[in-house]
């Protein structure tokens, strides 16, 4: 999906028989400015491991079932652009597919809430990247398996929305680790794992019951 204008798509989004095995069901890079919007009940089908790219623009998801594919093992590649929500994306209806941070900054915003909830991986990261929250009255939840690096990286955590790890940032691969650079709110719920430093340089950053900071 290319150009300048603003798209709504309620219908499906299918594979053809000659395209059974595409790995790339969706592909996002639009105007800075401009939107793309999955409606209705749309459906992903004949690509169980493709995934849905954005690298620039506002995908904007207004419906609760089959956001990135007909499985929950199709990944969302965020690779810059915003992401919002029509309704909350929480509890129930949180987005179960793995979402993987692939370019920077990657933006949260609007005034529904966002819970990645993906039982393996929710969030994961191979390099360091930016996550700007900007939800207005409302939270990013980082659930399900928590914040997953392949990679020795640093997740930094900008805008001024609130942010919740109600699941570990994981050990992974190298050291990891974690700057809040924003001036929302920053909560942690979970015992996290990861094994690098921790910097607050702005905001307010909450250690829950069960919270802490890394595993060192």
């Amino acid at each position: 999906i290319r150009g300048t204008g603003n798209t709504v798509w309620t219908g499906a989004i299918n594979n053809s028989a000659a395209r059974a095995t595409s790995t790339a069901p969706l592909n996002i890079s639009i105007a800075p400015d401009a939107s793309f919007a999955i409606s209705g009940s749309p459906t992903f089908t004949s690509a169980s491991n493709g995934t849905t790219t954005l690298s620039q623009g506002n995908l904007i998801l207004g419906r609760t079932t089959n956001l990135f594919g007909g499985s929950t093992t199709q990944t969302f590649s965020f690779n810059g652009g915003t992401l919002s929500a029509t309704s909350a994306l929480t509890g129930a209806n949180a987005i179960a597919n793995p979402v993987v941070i692939g370019g920077s900054p990657v933006i949260f915003q609007g005034s529904n809430g966002i819970e990645l909830g993906n039982a393996t991986a929710a969030l994961a990261m191979a390099a360091s990247r930016s996550l700007i929250n900007n939800l207005a009255g409302a939270t990013l939840t980082i659930g399900g398996g928590g914040l997953v690096n392949s990679a020795a990286a640093t997740l930094s955590v900008l805008g001024a929305g609130t942010t919740v790890f109600s699941s570990a940032y994981k050990a992974g691969t190298g050291a990891n680790a974690l700057q809040m650079q924003g001036t929302g709110t920053l909560t942690f719920k979970a015992d996290n794992l990861f094994t690098g430093a921790t910097t607050l340089n702005a905001g307010t950053t909450v250690l829950d019951t069960a919270g802490r900071f890394s595993a060192t």
